[in-house]
């Protein structure tokens, strides 16, 4: 046998290393499925955890919505509920404040009726920011009366501002329209609160409320409130934090004046839900100027006509009671027995001596039906139906018959 040659040697070399590389390829190959198949049973473990994850998203999402749902209506209910007895005590201040009193036992109420409105205006402000949280607070667009709110407003907060030496102006810019639609009761409420905080912070000067045309559109205006006072001012840091929800503007002022540090941010809530702005303009030692601008559409012929219907009612109201009122009889629809108390008792005061009672919206429709009265007067919260469907079924009955009604909302 011949020896094997040169070139037999070099292939048999080359086919060994070509098995080893082979070889190891194959095993790097193996690795790479193992590494791969690793990698998959990770990847199916990751969709299986996050399928897992997102059925606990839905069903957390599902218990917040079914929670915001139950606080929404725990919302409504308590609001009336919370109302209701400090309607009661502040109604029975203002009898006992009517009666013979002594100097002493006068401010003793005077004390008693500005602790009793602070705790409702607390109460009030702790609900309104439930219901903006809860995204919950809806507008209730009506006929506003400019001039009429900034007198309404001026006239509620006028004892206040007596007692802390202040005087106040106001100023109405003609051009505003005089019927405008809009939320009349919110606007209302931020009147009030930046007053009131005005005055709280203003001794022995001037405040003032004002209006001023910003915008005229065909259907629209865009108006101007400024509540301006000749106070203590506030500083550049603290005006920062003005409208932020739980925070004063120092804890300084927290402890001097009182207050939550809720309001401004309840009014710059109601403002965005308005679709307005608002803001601040103040100077230390120099006063403040708050203000707010909000759209409000022009008011429509049927608003005006609607409004000149209330005023015709609470004319004749007016005249009953100066007129007729030991003779005529009324209804008084309240659920609540401490509310039925004081409207009787303030009732009896203004001589009105014939008074029946329902206790709920279908008793009221069932004894307006069986009798007439010179005036109703109806709560909106009521059992088995409510004032406002109690009060329509029974403008209808009256319109039927050509009947006259007044009627009042407690």
């Amino acid at each position: 046998m011949k020896e094997p040659t040169a070139e037999m040697a070099v292939l048999r070399k080359t086919v060994e290393q070509l098995t080893d590389e082979i070889v190891k390829s194959k095993a790097e190959e193996e690795k790479l499925l193992n590494e791969f198949s690793s990698m998959n049973n990770e990847l199916v473990n990751l969709q299986r955890q996050l399928a897992k994850s997102n059925a606990e998203l839905t069903r957390t999402k599902e218990e917040a919505v079914r929670a915001n749902d139950l606080k929404s209506t725990f919302l409504a209910v308590v609001s009336h509920e919370f109302r209701t007895p400090m309607n009661g005590i502040l109604g029975m201040i203002e009898m006992l404040g009517s009666s013979k009193l002594s100097p002493d036992q006068r401010q003793a109420i005077g004390v008693i009726r500005e602790s009793a409105s602070l705790l409702l205006n607390m109460i009030n402000n702790l609900l309104d920011i439930s219901k903006v949280e809860a995204g919950q607070m809806e507008l209730e667009i009506g006929n506003v009366r400019v001039q009429a709110i900034m007198s309404h407003v001026a006239q509620l907060l006028e004892p206040q501002i007596y007692q802390m030496g202040n005087r106040l102006s106001i100023e109405t810019d003609s051009g505003v329209a005089e019927h405008l639609e809009g939320d009349s009761a919110r606007i209302m409420q931020i009147l009030l609160n930046l007053l009131n905080n005005a005055n709280k912070f203003t001794s022995e000067g001037l405040l003032i409320i004002r209006t001023k045309l910003v915008e005229e559109r065909k259907d629209s205006q865009r108006v101007r409130f400024e509540v301006q006072d000749s106070g203590i001012g506030i500083s550049p840091e603290d005006q920062n934090k003005l409208f932020q929800p739980y925070v004063q503007a120092s804890e300084g002022s927290a402890s001097q004046y009182g207050g939550t540090g809720l309001g401004l941010w309840i009014c710059s809530s109601f403002v965005e839900l308005m679709q307005g702005e608002i803001g601040v303009v103040s100077k230390e030692g120099q006063g403040s100027t708050f203000w707010f601008e909000i759209p409000l559409m022009k008011g429509s012929e049927q608003a005006d006509e609607m409004e000149k219907h209330e005023n015709g009612d609470l004319k004749a109201f007016s005249e009953l009671l100066r007129e007729h009122s030991h003779s005529q009889t009324i209804l008084v629809a309240e659920d609540n027995r401490v509310n039925r108390q004081v409207v009787q008792l303030q009732l009896n005061h203004l001589g009105f001596q014939h008074i029946d009672f329902a206790e709920d919206g279908q008793a009221a429709v069932r004894a307006a039906s069986e009798r007439s009265y010179a005036c109703i007067l109806m709560d909106h919260h009521m059992p088995l139906l409510n004032g406002h469907d109690a009060a329509k079924a029974i403008r209808q009955r009256e319109a039927e018959n050509q009947q006259p009604l007044y009627r009042s909302f407690l």
